[in-house]
């Protein structure tokens, strides 16, 4: 009977397609504890609502029409990094991404509004588009430095994505400015 068994067993190994009978020795080691979990990673809180405010270098943008050097906007971030901004009349939407978009680093405190940028619709046919990132942690109510571009358009093309009918006025600097502030 014993030896029924055991030629049972000889089988069933040979069946396996794995002719080379282990030892427990050879099997690989189990762990002697589960790992344990990750800790949760700190995130916004939901609905926190800001209001932002973002100024251009003065120097740097010197032909930029008055009106558009300095922009206050309100948003709200949704218990993510991202945040809508509202307030004002924004490009985009169905065909296109929203352009009133900002994002945070929730670890490093930075700000950045590009891809897409911030794309207001302004007086007429005019737009504003802020491209910008903070290389720095920002502060609530305190003015924060970032690179940025400004782009002003006093006439634009009528088109769900619409360009420059007029010549673009373009203005870079890294001493634009903006600021945070909780609501």
């Amino acid at each position: 009977m014993s030896r029924v068994l055991w030629l049972i067993a000889v089988l069933l190994l040979a069946s396996c397609g794995d002719d080379v009978v282990r030892s427990p020795a050879s099997s690989p080691a189990l762990p002697t504890s589960p790992t344990p979990p990750s800790p949760p990673s700190p995130s916004p809180s939901v609905n926190e609502q800001f209001e932002l405010t973002v100024a251009a270098d003065p120097v740097a943008c010197s032909s930029l029409p008055a009106e558009t050097l300095v922009r206050h906007y309100v948003g709200r971030f949704t218990g993510s990094s991202v945040g809508y901004l509202y307030g004002a009349r924004f490009l985009g939407g169905a065909v296109y991404a929203n352009w009133n978009v900002v994002y945070r680093n929730t670890t490093s405190g930075t700000l950045w509004f590009q891809d897409p940028p911030l794309w207001e619709s302004l007086a007429g046919d005019s737009y504003l588009v802020i491209y910008g990132s903070g290389p720095s942690q920002v502060r609530p109510g305190e003015s924060t430095p970032f690179w940025g571009r400004f782009e002003y358009c006093a006439d634009r093309e009528p088109d769900p994505y619409p360009k420059c009918a007029t010549t673009l006025i373009t203005c870079t600097s890294s001493v634009h400015q903006f600021a945070m502030q909780p609501q």
